[in-house]
């Protein structure tokens, strides 16, 4: 699977980007691949919405941290693992225009402005489910 999302990054003629911001956690791994691979500033947003068992445990996103890197007038990459209802990469997106950010979505999995894959049942190769 790991194959089929580093294929699908080489085939997507992205815009011009200044910085890329992954949603934390989920989007802290495609973030880092889509940094190297476009050769780009990587910073991070926080959120505590869902617990280690994906379950939600607030009403609605909460930020918790912005990324560090200035923010006004750049264009940024917003990168989440998963996208189902769209609630963190919505919230996401608002705290980073708030900054005066010009944000584009990228999902690995689910609805954004750029969308790897929108399938029902998608195994990520960096999730672990066993012990080591």
């Amino acid at each position: 699977m790991l194959e089929d999302i580093k294929a699908r990054i080489r085939e997507i003629a992205f815009p011009e980007i200044d910085l890329i911001v992954g949603i934390a956690r989920g989007g802290i791994i495609p973030a880092a691949m889509l940094a190297g691979f476009l050769k780009k500033d990587l910073d991070f947003i926080w959120f505590q919405y869902r617990n280690d068992l994906h379950q939600v445990v607030f009403d609605s996103p909460l930020c918790v941290k912005l990324p560090e890197k200035p923010l006004s007038g750049k264009k940024i990459l917003l990168v989440e693992d998963r996208v189902k209802t769209g609630s963190t990469l919505l919230k996401a997106k608002e705290e980073l225009e708030k900054k005066g950010g010009k944000i584009i979505s990228l999902a690995v999995n689910g609805k954004a402005d750029i969308s790897l894959f929108d399938e029902n049942c998608f195994p990520f190769p960096w999730i672990m489910n066993e012990r080591i």
